[in-house]
């Protein structure tokens, strides 16, 4: 062999083994993170939202009552320390007596009234409370009702006093 094919040999050999070494230190890259099956660790912190409602007063006493008249306002304040915006709905006892069919409630103002009938199936919402800011603390709206005996017909007995059970359905909005 003459230098010629010597050099031609050598030079040869020497591409083979860039080549060669190429290959081997470009499979960590060709391995990368893209083309294999990495593990990560995932974390999902779950929020349980929170419906907590107070009503003040929780015992309300409306007077004296006279047909063909409506009896003294009672005001009524709900505040929303939950984490959910709220729907408030009344729902009046099953055992009430027939005189708390004209239980009547209004909003904020008070000029406008609906009777207890209105809501009796759920659909209609009496006050819209959103929730407190994310800062905490509460939301709080005013309502009031009344007995409304104006279109009332039948005789008032002297002397009853009556009661019953009123429910305010919180639900999410």
């Amino acid at each position: 062999m003459n230098y010629k094919e010597t050099g031609i040999i050598l030079i040869i050999s020497l591409v083979w083994l860039v080549l060669f070494f190429s290959f081997i230190f470009s499979l960590p890259l060709l391995n990368s993170d893209e083309f294999s099956n990495s593990t990560i660790r995932i974390h999902v912190n779950i929020v349980e939202p929170v419906t907590r409602v107070e009503i003040l007063p929780n015992d309300i006493y409306l007077g004296n009552v006279t047909r063909g008249y409506n009896t003294t306002l009672a005001n009524i304040t709900f505040s929303n320390k939950g984490t959910l915006d709220l729907k408030v709905v009344p729902i009046l006892s099953t055992n009430a007596n027939e005189i708390f069919n004209y239980l009547e409630f209004g909003t904020a103002t008070c000029y406008t009234w609906h009777n207890i009938s209105y809501y009796s199936n759920l659909s209609r919402t009496f006050l819209s409370i959103d929730k407190p800011s994310e800062y905490g603390g509460t939301n709080s709206k005013s309502a009031c009702m009344r007995i409304d005996l104006s279109d009332y017909n039948k005789t008032i007995p002297s002397n009853m006093e009556i009661s019953t059970e009123l429910t305010f359905w919180i639900m999410p909005a």
